[in-house]
């Protein structure tokens, strides 16, 4: 054997040990994943639906796998200083983003998010959905969306909505309505929803384009009227209210929570989080406390949440496009 062939076959020996090496590692990573605390970064503030379900999920994933699971809040920039700092982890599992459609909405909105929505994350799966709804102050005349669509074609521009604030989902829900429908209405944002609530409660501004958890407490008291659902199926816990699409063909705007890893977690511990991920929201408990807070569980692989989030970066550049929305 002359030297050169001699270093070819060591070369060769070395090569094949590091790849099974390497595939070892990733096994075992698997396997003993995880062997210390998991933090789930939530980026937007305490209290909110995306903080209710990273805890409710966390809390399963604690008792699971009796590693600590902590939800971190870092709130900024519409979601994105906490979708930025996950993408730029270590893909190792143990730093995980719950996200909302702001993900998907973001990288359109803002001249630069800061991340690319699908290229630089591994999607875990779908936790759950909140339906928006069509709501207002019960001295509103319209009841329901045909009215709406009546009144707002009737008086272009003089129907006012409010939202939790310029380019969130309830704001998009109500410029994908009216792009649908061929009506003007006027946007009155406010920093929140929970800031919209007051004027909304007090009749200064009679409709809003809102989220079914912070408006129900309301509407059960009769101080809110909803006038349709805007997802396609009714909801549970308002199941005499129609949806939106009846009189609206292709109109659905639901909230969708989910869980992301940065890009390049391997893919066995993904295919891990997700088992197990499911396992919590099997739990009966973990889906009665979803549902009584108009959250919905609705899990999914990574492959069909991945489909969602490209679907929806699509759908919502759209919206932003023809409505001419930017962030001042």
């Amino acid at each position: 054997m002359t030297l050169r062939s001699r270093r070819g076959w060591r070369a060769a020996a070395l090569l094949t040990w590091a790849l099974l090496v390497g595939s070892q590692a990733i096994a075992q990573g698997a396997a003993d994943f995880p062997n210390r605390p998991v933090t789930i970064m939530v980026a937007y503030s305490a209290g909110g639906a995306t903080d209710v379900a990273a805890r409710t999920i966390a809390d399963g994933l604690t008792k699971l796998w009796g590693q600590p699971v902590v939800v971190e809040n870092r709130p900024g920039a519409g979601g994105n200083i906490g979708a930025v700092k996950v993408a730029r982890d270590k893909p190792d599992g143990y730093s995980l983003v719950m996200v909302a459609p702001a993900h998907a909405i973001n990288v359109s909105l803002y001249p630069n998010a800061g991340y690319d929505a699908v290229k630089d994350f591994e999607p875990i799966g779908r936790v759950s959905y909140i339906q928006n709804i069509i709501a207002a102050h019960p001295s509103f005349g319209p009841n329901n969306v045909k009215e709406l669509i009546a009144l707002a074609k009737a008086k272009p521009g003089t129907v006012a909505f409010s939202s939790g604030g310029v380019g969130t989902s309830e704001h998009l829900s109500a410029e994908l309505f009216m792009y649908k429908t061929g009506t003007k209405m006027t946007h009155i944002p406010y920093k929140g929803t929970s800031a919209a609530l007051p004027d909304l409660l007090s009749g200064q501004v009679l409709l809003t384009f809102g989220n079914l958890p912070a408006l129900l407490p309301h509407i059960k008291k009769g101080s809110v009227k909803v006038l349709a659902v805007n997802s396609p199926t009714r909801s549970s816990v308002l199941p005499d209210v129609p949806t939106a699409n009846t009189d609206v063909p292709g109109y659905d705007v639901t909230v969708w929570l989910g869980l992301l890893a940065p890009a390049g977690t391997p893919p066995d511990i993904v295919a891990k989080i997700n088992r197990d991920v499911g396992k919590v929201l099997e739990d009966p408990a973990v889906r009665t406390k979803l549902d009584s807070l108009g959250m919905q569980p609705a899990f999914t692989s990574p492959a069909e949440f991945r489909a969602l989030i490209v679907s929806e970066v699509d759908k919502y550049a759209a919206v932003i496009k023809a409505a001419s929305i930017k962030v001042e």
